[in-house]
């Protein structure tokens, strides 16, 4: 059965989503029969059935647009002559033939065009027939074959939709929610494994393990040219569970040997420092501890700094985004009223609307926001709530422009099928797909600061910013020429974030074209 996924990516809680009993009925080389579970072909038939039935079914059921399963199954099916090119899949009429080097070796009756189960029942018996038939295809792993048929059905869907296989999808799942292990980061280089960073109160960090330490062995293990892929999965491990660790320290080397219990770690996504009276906070993507986190550091940093702190700066530079509560979580920190986020889709469950609830536990000091061409999805879904409720400036140039949500589908073989159900609604009411978040102070292009300069947004391009309601990639080229897009971190970008939280007058100017601008509904 597909697995009801609660934390995904960019996404609202997924319905449970159950597998229905699938339908047997096939015609095989112009004879009528049922195709068996496996019977000596060496090709798991059964499994095949269950990943492809649940992957049409999430896809004709939630996708942002109306597809047809016939059309992404035939595509998938394409996709299956890329991995075989003895093999051929021909769709005549009511039929589907498979050809091996020009052989006819099995013939379908196609079943109707929105039959999830029928057609995984034929996409399992193509695969059954091919596998048969081709050497190519007897050489890979059943896993190979999942992943060329969902590439070929992904070119019917847009471009952030994709299958990540088994080992791909545990480790973005550890990612989100965490993983049993002991709160180190680890570095693998020229066949030395050191320690990077320590998980503060991790398992590491209470047995005193520190940054540089080099790791000479697991459970007695040598790690001799053992691959960062390898030491990953010899640290990480089920929760509770013991851990032999030696490492070597200094020069001349010390060696320690200790045990650790593996705890539930998830990794750090924030982190603060100070410069002067002002606090930064770098975060690098929405997990499920990142609002949690942020606010426990804020609370440090107001603590620390006191009344003469000056305001926050939140970088988000080069996040990719994350979990879309997280993003919700982290905007409705600074805000106590208001529309933080809207998102729409074909799906009822996919159209929804956030509103900000909490205290703002920065008391109005001035916020900040740094983002670049590399800050997509939830980074951008709390710079354009930020900027739209005119509780922060944004500085950098135009973010990513990442505006959908996925819904993320745990497959039964482990892996994980990721679709586009919905776009972001920014509280002013335009939609950030392909147009992403403008800053109100561009630090590129034509509208770039120069050294005794701030270049803010002028109030006809905020305007025409949120005059955008569909989605259209040259409109959105042309709106994004004002202030283009960055991937890389300029230095430029922190000097004006400062700048602009010591000039009060300054900073009223570059929040201003966006005060007021909240005037469309986003509840839906």
């Amino acid at each position: 059965m597909l697995e009801t996924v609660r934390t995904i990516v960019m996404g609202a809680a997924s319905p449970s989503i159950g597998v229905v009993a699938l339908s047997l009925g096939l015609a095989i080389s112009g004879c009528s029969q049922t195709v068996e579970p496996e019977t000596g072909s060496g090709f798991p038939v059964t499994a095949a059935r269950e990943v492809f039935a649940d992957g049409y079914r999430h896809v004709r059921e939630r996708y942002i647009e109306p597809v047809r399963v016939d059309e992404l199954a035939l595509a998938g099916l394409a996709g299956l002559e890329q991995l075989a090119p003895d093999l051929t899949i021909q769709s005549e009429g009511r039929q589907i033939s498979v050809l091996a080097s020009g052989q006819r070796v099995g013939t379908f009756e196609r079943p109707y065009e929105d039959d999830s189960e029928g057609w995984a029942d034929l996409t399992a018996a193509v695969l059954r027939t091919g596998y048969s038939s081709s050497e190519q295809l007897r050489q890979m792993h059943p896993e190979e074959l999942y992943s060329g048929i969902f590439s070929g059905m992904l070119t019917k869907l847009d471009g952030y939709s994709r299958y990540t296989d088994a080992a791909t999808s545990e480790d973005a799942r550890a990612s989100r929610d965490g993983f049993g292990g002991i709160g180190v980061t680890v570095s693998t280089l020229e066949g030395q494994s050191t320690i990077m960073m320590v998980l503060p109160d991790g398992p590491a960090a209470r047995a005193g393990i520190r940054e540089k330490d080099r790791i000479v062995a697991i459970d007695g293990q040598p790690m001799v040219d053992t691959s960062h892929d390898e030491l990953i999965h010899l640290l990480r491990g089920r929760e509770g569970s013991e851990l032999t660790l030696t490492v070597e320290r200094g020069t001349p080397a010390k060696r320690l040997t200790m045990s650790l219990i593996r705890e539930h770690i998830v990794p750090q996504t924030v982190w603060y420092r100070r410069d002067g009276n002002i606090a930064h906070f770098r975060i690098s993507s929405f997990n499920r501890q990142t609002t949690s986190e942020l606010s426990r550091l804020v609370s440090l940093a107001r603590t620390e700094i006191g009344p003469e702190m000056a305001g926050l700066v939140l970088d988000l530079r080069g996040n990719p985004g994350g979990l879309l509560d997280q993003a919700v979580g982290v905007a409705d920190l600074f805000l106590s009223k208001g529309t933080i986020i809207a998102t729409r889709g074909r799906h009822p469950a996919s159209n929804s609307s956030f509103t900000a609830t909490a205290d703002d536990i920065a008391e109005g000091l001035p916020i900040v926001v740094l983002i670049n061409g590399r800050s997509a999805s939830a980074s951008e879904i709390l710079a354009a709530a930020l900027q739209d409720q005119g509780r922060a400036v944004v500085v950098g140039s135009n973010s990513h422009g990442k505006g959908s949500v996925q819904n993320v589908a745990r497959m039964p073989n482990g892996g994980e099928f990721i679709i586009t159900w919905s776009r972001l609604v920014a509280p002013s009411g335009y939609i950030l797909d392909r147009l992403g978040v403008t800053p109100s102070v561009c630090t590129s292009g034509g509208g770039a600061a120069g050294p005794d300069s701030v270049g803010v947004i002028p109030v006809a391009t905020v305007n025409a910013w949120h005059s955008y309601a569909i989605p259209d990639e040259a409109i959105a080229r042309t709106l994004r020429l004002g202030c283009p897009a960055v991937g890389e971190e300029q230095s430029e970008d922190l000097r004006l974030a400062e700048r602009v939280l010591r000039d009060g007058q300054l900073y009223a100017q570059a929040l201003r074209p966006w005060v007021g601008t909240v005037t469309a509904s986003t509840d839906s």
